[in-house]
């Protein structure tokens, strides 16, 4: 807990706040043959001006974790992944 972290991924899915700047990432961290897997969930405060990341995009992440968070899948069965709160987060070329 509150251990600080560095990884980079893939984005899987983006949530943005409809309010405010928040926005919540769900990054597989892993690469295999087939691209990458482990999925963490990483929470973060969007500055004024910074660029959107979507779907698909790379990242380097720097994070305090937080623990595991669990949620209902679509399917209706429960996950539970790391929890982790960005403190920067940047686009891999």
């Amino acid at each position: 807990m509150d251990q600080k972290v560095l990884f980079s991924g893939e984005v899987v899915q983006v949530i943005e706040s409809s309010k405010g700047k928040g926005v919540q990432y769900r990054i597989n961290v892993t690469k295999g043959e087939y691209g990458y897997e482990d999925t963490v969930l990483v929470t973060y405060e969007r500055n004024d001006g910074e660029s959107r990341i979507l779907e698909e995009d790379l990242v380097s992440v720097w994070a305090y974790s937080k623990g595991l968070i669990t949620y209902e899948s679509t399917i209706g069965g429960n996950i539970t992944i790391p929890k982790l709160e960005a403190v920067v987060i940047e686009l891999i070329p």
